[in-house]
């Protein structure tokens, strides 16, 4: 067989406690309680299938010697088991793939560094163990030591190679947590919570989510000068998760406990925005009597300092003033805050040009297409507004895309607009079509102009089934107009 032990030590003494320092294990039954007949050693006939071993086991513990499975060495080597080396002495890695490459030099760190075991470095090889564990190209053809095989693994030699490489990863990060490194702690509670966002992760196969000890290990990391965990635990709390009975007064006194830590003592800028909106609101009282005049300054810090993409838009909502409720409105007017529709559009343009949020982007949208705050009416930028917030980025990693700009498209493609560009009934309808499939329904409005198109035969030919189904939709979201057409076209 291949090489199963890793080569970076076995961490032996993390075995002598309960798995995780004080915690329990965080190890789930693998694979999953089901049976996959593509992982199983008798395809054949299923009534007979043989389930693989509960994960997870030390590879120590694994006969693979004594398998009838043909031996499976890595590509290059000879019966000697020489490794590929190059004319410096190190591995010959020019035909490993990009993320194999990737993996050798990480591996090669982590060898040179098992005696000294330096916290960032085994961070940095515990996540890239985890992050390869999920990716089945990468471990049907490479080894825990960063060998590529001669030959794809079959798929129980696959699932035997995965296990052996996530209890590696779990035994490097049981030792981080004992020498109280912080990131060992928040990657703990990222995997509890299944929120691993600071490296790919694919899925969680491998462990059950438990949000009660994920706030726990996030309370611990934030304790230990980690801002991130700050920021979580602050969420868990204030969103009930993993936390046990507690009143919500109880639940709020704890998360602002966390959202202060990460704002003042590690300068976390969602931490700032959480405290800026608590003030606003009036969650928080403020020395001084002046708890929104405190809140605005801490969104300015997370904005300036921070490049907060939420502390940016509430700025400018803030200061547009009208659509704000009627209560925030008065408790900004007896701090002399008012409508400032200039500081509105900075900070929306700042916010759709510089972080391109697509809250913004529709927000401009509107005052271009309606002459709001000032803007004159202006067809051809509200619509690239539009159609910016409607578009997925080519610049940032993941942004979500706006529905409500979507339907607006739709509204300027029905209509057209003078000396400009003519109606389009089918790019509206493929609009609205758009804009209920990125809501996933739950946008009311749109439910129900799509099903008067498909109704009526706007841009699409008439489906009254296809009508029903989102007149139906919108009513159950309450929109009375869809209400009334199903009274009337059901019967």
């Amino acid at each position: 067989m291949f090489q199963t032990r890793p080569m970076v030590g076995s961490y032996g003494d993390t075995n002598n406690d309960r798995g995780h320092d004080r915690y329990d294990s965080p190890f789930k039954s693998f694979p999953p309680d089901r049976t996959d007949l593509s992982m199983t050693t008798n395809t054949k006939n299923p009534s007979t299938v043989q389930q693989r071993a509960p994960y997870p086991v030390s590879e120590c513990n694994i006969p693979m010697e004594t398998t009838n499975e043909p031996i499976i060495r890595p590509s290059g080597s000879n019966d000697s088991n020489e490794e590929k080396k190059s004319r410096h002495g190190r591995r010959d890695i020019s035909d490993y793939s990009p993320r194999g490459q990737a993996f050798y030099k990480v591996y090669e760190e982590t060898v040179n560094d098992v005696k000294i075991f330096t916290p960032e470095i085994q961070m940095r090889w515990c996540e890239m163990l985890l992050s390869v564990s999920q990716d089945h190209d990468f471990i049907s053809h490479y080894t825990i030591n960063a060998e590529k095989l001669k030959r794809e693994l079959n798929s129980v030699e696959l699932q035997r190679n995965q296990k052996i490489i996530i209890e590696h990863a779990f035994k490097v990060l049981t030792k981080l947590i004992k020498l109280k490194w912080p990131n060992a702690y928040f990657l703990m509670g990222c995997l509890y919570s299944h929120r691993v966002t600071h490296f790919d992760l694919i899925n969680y196969d491998f462990i059950n989510q438990n949000d009660k000890k994920a706030l726990t290990y996030y309370c611990e990391a934030a304790k230990l000068g980690h801002s991130e965990s700050s920021y979580r635990a602050g969420i868990c709390y204030e969103f009930n998760k993993g936390v046990d009975e507690m009143s919500s007064k109880e639940r709020m006194e704890h998360a602002i406990y966390y959202y202060k830590l990460g704002a003042i003592q590690y300068r976390h800028y969602d931490c700032m925005f959480k405290l800026g909106m608590y003030y606003i609101n009036g969650t928080i009282p403020a020395e001084g009597n002046e708890p929104c005049t405190t809140g605005i300054k801490w969104l300015e810090k997370a904005c300036n300092e921070g490049h907060s993409t939420q502390a940016c838009y509430e700025l400018g909502k803030i200061y547009e003033f009208d659509t704000l409720n009627d209560l925030l409105q008065i408790r900004l007017n007896k701090e002399s805050i008012d409508r400032d529709h200039i500081k509105s559009l900075q900070y929306y343009y700042q916010c759709a040009n510089e972080y391109d949020y697509p809250l913004a982007q529709w927000r401009l949208g509107t005052c271009y297409e309606f002459g709001e705050m000032g803007l004159p009416i202006n067809c051809k930028k509200s619509i690239g507004w539009y159609m910016k917030a409607s578009t997925p980025s080519t610049t940032t990693k993941k942004r979500n895309v706006n529905p409500v700009a979507m339907l607006s498209l739709a509204g300027w493609f029905f209509t057209g607009s003078t000396d400009i560009m003519s109606p389009d009934y089918t790019l509206s309808f493929e609009w609205i079509q758009r804009s209920c499939t990125t809501s996933q329904g739950k946008l009311a409005r749109a439910e129900y102009i799509l099903g008067y198109y498909y109704h009526n035969g706007i841009g699409t030919a008439i489906n009254l089934p296809m009508a029903t189904l989102h007149m139906s939709n919108a009513a159950k979201l309450g929109h009375s107009k869809s209400i009334e057409w199903i009274a009337q076209f059901s019967k």
